[in-house]
């Protein structure tokens, strides 16, 4: 019987050390790398933030430059929307979307449908 305590504990200390390993792996994983407008990975890095849903042939719709703007630089004050170019034939428009926060004027041209 002092064999299977034994045993058991060995077992408890080993299944004890796999998961602090996998938490200390996750732990480093998720640490997030936030870059700045004058960094080189920044655009790719805003797109990064996009739902596939908020994207259009690789291209951001105009929800998602609004969602994304607002998570990277924070409330928008105001929005504007111009439509640009319509395709009534395809179902798709360019939309020249305004946004406006305390100190940034962000403007961008969108496609969406």
């Amino acid at each position: 019987m002092s064999k299977a305590k034994s045993k058991a504990k060995v077992e408890k200390a080993d299944f004890e050390d796999i998961v602090d390993v996998i938490e200390e792996e996750l732990d480093e994983e998720a640490e997030e790398v936030v870059y700045t407008p004058s960094d080189p990975e920044w655009s790719e890095y805003v797109l990064d933030q996009m739902h596939d849903s908020e994207l259009k042939q690789g291209n951001p719709t105009v929800d998602g430059l609004r969602r994304v703007t607002e998570r990277v630089y924070g409330e928008i004050v105001s929005s504007t929307s111009e439509i640009f170019n319509y395709d009534t034939s395809r179902g798709v428009c360019t939309v020249v979307l305004t946004l406006t926060q305390s100190e940034i004027l962000v403007t961008s041209k969108a496609e969406c449908c």
